[in-house]
């Protein structure tokens, strides 16, 4: 693997120096097909839609496309018929692809994956570089990812079939034993991230990586490794996209007023947050089928009981859209009808209130002070709930 990838570095580093081009020239031999279509796509995140690139004409199993680019940016790319796809960075090089659609394999996602061998490209050598370095993380995980799926899948059935609770108990209790069988391998691969980023810092691949991470780390932490990219990842696609995700991420941060919100409740009942203008306010972000989140219901309810009379009011927020019998029937079985709820609302209908404060990760909590300031974050995306409890107690007293 060492000799591999000093090869793949030396690469990249004589790419660097090597001659500018115009335009780009994507080329490229796919046996399997003789007649089809390649479609070179990205995902665009402000109309939440997959764009259109570029398409081309395959003919004979062989198919050219020239332009030019203003900016780098990674594509994905899909073969019909077969309805096969692979990504890869495109800028103004020459760049040519190789690949067998008989070696093509359904992914876990229902599409097909295609290898294919990419020469060509500065950012793209810089890629499989990296790619390298997570490759024996993700074979080593394969065995664990196999067993999770399959588990979320006979819990998914299993709630499809409405089978009794206690079964339904037995099917989710395995398959959160195959998601926490997960979480050795996601921290081994988060490490050889942040290694990437620190010793990469001005890479369209580390802003790759930085939006896909920017939900684990505080948004200065984001701003910071943005900072040090060059004029021409900040004025790219992704570097703007970035520079939004972050400028939405410090909204829902402490030291920002609190986006306002106007919802029905669980009883059907009219509730908006400036209401409770002069009140404090805990913006409870949780769903039903959050494990950690039904685990901590007991602690909130002692703080509710403790606090609520010394004035703050809990609004729990659920991402349950999509199945509001089990909202409801979480709310009475953990006994949190004391205090009010409220459905966030989804990113595709555009009335998402975790998507207003920033909310990535569930349990996430938001202290609003009497003004409408947000004055504390905790949970999954914060601060410790020991730190909450220290706050409660500094703001109302024992």
């Amino acid at each position: 693997m060492r000799s591999i990838l000093i090869i793949l570095i030396t690469s990249v580093m004589m790419s660097c120096g090597a001659e500018k081009h115009d335009g780009y020239v994507l080329s490229g031999e796919i046996k399997g097909i003789a007649d089809g279509k390649i479609v070179l796509s990205y995902y665009d995140r402000g109309q939440k839609k997959s764009v259109t690139f570029e398409t081309a004409i395959i003919k004979k199993g062989e198919f050219e496309l020239k332009g030019k680019m203003d900016y780098p940016q990674e594509l994905n790319v899909t073969i019909t018929p077969g309805n096969a796809s692979f990504s890869l960075w495109m800028e103004n090089a020459q760049i040519t692809v190789k690949g067998d659609m008989k070696k093509a394999r359904a992914d876990q996602w229902g599409g097909k994956t295609l290898p294919v061998e990419i020469e060509g490209g500065k950012i793209e050598l810089e890629r499989q570089v990296y790619e390298a370095l997570l490759q024996p993380i993700r074979e080593e995980q394969k065995p664990y990812a196999l067993d999770y799926n399959e588990a979320n899948m006979a819990y998914i059935k299993g709630m499809k079939a409405k089978l009794p609770e206690e079964e339904l108990l037995v099917l989710k209790s395995k398959a959160q034993l195959a998601y926490d069988a997960l979480k050795p391998f996601s921290s081994r691969m988060n490490a050889v991230n942040r290694k990437y980023m620190e010793d990469h810092q001005n890479s369209f691949v580390t802003a790759n990586i930085l939006i896909w991470s920017m939900s684990h780390m505080k948004p200065e932490e984001a701003q910071a490794k943005y900072d040090l990219f060059s004029d021409e990842i900040k004025n790219s696609i992704l570097g703007k996209e970035i520079k939004s995700e972050i400028e939405k991420n410090l909204s829902g941060t402490p030291g920002n007023m609190a986006a306002g919100f106007r919802k029905l409740d669980i009883n059907d009942k009219e509730i908006g947050l400036e209401e409770f203008k002069g009140q404090y306010v805990l913006l409870d972000f949780w769903a039903s089928w959050c494990g950690p989140c039904r685990k901590g219901n007991p602690h909130l309810i002692s703080l509710y009981n403790k606090y609520h009379r010394k004035g703050v009011e809990f609004i729990g927020v659920a991402s349950d859209d999509h199945n509001i019998p089990a909202w409801h029937k979480a709310v009475k079985k953990d006994q949190i009808g004391i205090w009010r709820h409220i459905l966030s609302g989804t990113k595709e209908t555009g009335n998402d209130i975790g998507d207003l404060y920033a909310i990535h990760t569930l349990p996430t909590k938001i202290l609003i002070d009497p003004e409408g300031k947000i004055i504390g974050r905790f949970g999954a995306d914060g601060d410790s709930d020991e730190a909450m409890d220290k706050m409660f107690q500094n703001i109302f007293g024992e």
